[in-house]
């Protein structure tokens, strides 16, 4: 008798092992549904901008990655392009160049005019938001907890990496 009761507890739970496996399952499949609509023709406009393009003074580009994005009902990662530029200028002039040359990005705002190896700037003149994130740092480049690509040679003295990113999000309007 006490055999027999041991099997049947073990039985229900094996059932709702399967069914919690197969929510878990069916919930992990619907949450990664591929990139956002358009993010090809996105991740191209990003790439053209002429914050990306343009690199700060005697710099060289070192390295360039995109990213589609993620559009699910449980995530959503917007398309990304990373542009990582190596120079032997300063932070300082670093920062006057983004303020000068984009003045439309806002990277002057807030700004207190000593160097700062974090500037942070966005364009929503086009229907879309874009948001432009730009981080120095000696010796290598500081991707934060996302990490980038891996960059190439670098042209002697120039030690200090500039890494752009325009990141897009689509309209709330």
């Amino acid at each position: 008798m006490l055999h027999r009761d041991a099997m049947v507890g073990v039985r229900p739970l094996r059932r709702r092992q399967g069914v919690v496996a197969a929510l878990c399952l069916i919930l992990a499949v619907a949450g990664c549904e591929g990139p956002p609509a358009g993010a090809k023709d996105t991740v191209q406009r990003l790439a053209a901008l002429d914050i990306v393009t343009s690199p700060p003074p005697q710099g060289v580009q070192v390295a360039h990655a995109e990213d589609l994005g993620l559009d699910g009902t449980m995530a959503f990662n917007p398309p990304t392009v990373t542009v990582v530029y190596a120079t032997s200028a300063s932070v300082q002039e670093v920062n006057d160049f983004y303020i000068s040359a984009f003045p439309a990005y806002g990277f002057g705002e807030g700004y207190d005019g000593g160097p700062s190896p974090h500037m942070e700037g966005k364009d929503f003149s086009g229907g879309d938001e874009i948001y432009f994130d730009i981080r120095m740092s000696q010796g290598a480049p500081d991707y934060g907890v996302n990490g980038g690509p891996t960059p190439g040679p670098t042209p002697v003295g120039a030690d200090l990496y500039v890494i752009v990113e325009a990141i897009w999000f689509p309209s709330q309007g």
